[in-house]
């Protein structure tokens, strides 16, 4: 994406749903009220998502930690789930909750990964992973940090068609489907030395060592952008400029928001 071009978003949803001129804000008393109760707000979330994990097909080997939670000025709290598979962080598995003012769940966003069934012993330990991403960076000088690992369960996707279609034109055409799943390692390395300054990331596969992917990481400064959305008009985006090109990555908020494709 070019410097000075607008960016062109097919959806832009924070919330369950597209805000309505139906739905009324809170009086500011009422809204301190359910802002005060939000501890007890996200506690009721977590219950439910646990309550729901049948529903959502998963099993009790899915945990959730949350990540975050906000209460905005229609009362509606959203409560950031991460899932985890025996303990293991699941790259990608999210869901947001969202609580009424009464108290009630509204439709889930989830982005959660189903069909797990893997062993999450390594074979591999964590310095032979390092040894595999030393050689493959091939650094010209010190790291400016020790390079961190953790071991996540990595869901390779395809873009695929959407069966209930029998035409496929626009991007909302296609879908992400997890065509197999890995344990594998999150490595992040920092290089900041004459003549490699890099920030690179990969994931390696913890039983072959197998280099699933890599990317580049590094930020180079923040900027604001405009986009157009669906149902709020048009938005401000903070996005990370890249050498000459803007990239849909928020490196400013406290929830990162980052594209990927």
């Amino acid at each position: 994406m070019a410097k000075g071009q607008t960016l062109t978003l097919l959806t832009l949803a924070l919330v369950a749903g597209p805000l309505t001129a139906q739905t009324p804000k809170l009086a500011p008393t009422a809204l301190a009220q359910v802002r005060s109760q939000e501890s007890l707000r996200v506690q009721a979330a977590a219950n439910h998502i646990n309550g729901m994990r049948e529903t959502l097909g998963l099993n009790s080997l899915h945990t959730f930690k949350v990540l975050a939670a906000q209460t905005d000025e229609l009362g509606l709290t959203h409560t950031h789930f991460q899932q985890h598979y025996l303990g293991v962080r699941v790259w990608g598995g999210e869901a947001i909750t969202h609580m009424d003012a009464n108290g009630s769940q509204k439709t889930m966003t989830d982005d959660l990964v189903r069909g797990i069934a893997l062993d999450v012993t390594p074979s591999l330990k964590a310095t032979e992973i390092l040894a595999i991403v030393h050689a493959d960076l091939a650094p010209k000088g010190p790291y400016a940090n020790t390079p961190t690992t953790e071991l996540v369960v990595y869901p390779e996707k395809t873009l695929t068609p959407k069966a209930t279609l029998l035409r496929h034109e626009n991007a909302e055409d296609f879908e992400y489907q997890v065509s197999s799943v890995a344990l594998a390692y999150h490595v992040h390395t920092s290089l900041r030395n004459a003549g490699d300054t890099r920030d690179t990331d990969y994931l390696i596969d913890a039983q072959s060592g197998a280099i699933l992917k890599k990317w580049n990481d590094l930020h180079t400064s923040s900027a604001v952008g405009t986009g157009n959305s669906q149902f709020s008009g048009t938005v401000s985006l903070n996005t990370n400029l890249n050498g000459s090109n803007y990239e849909l990555n928020d490196v400013v908020g406290n929830m990162p928001i980052k594209t990927y494709n």
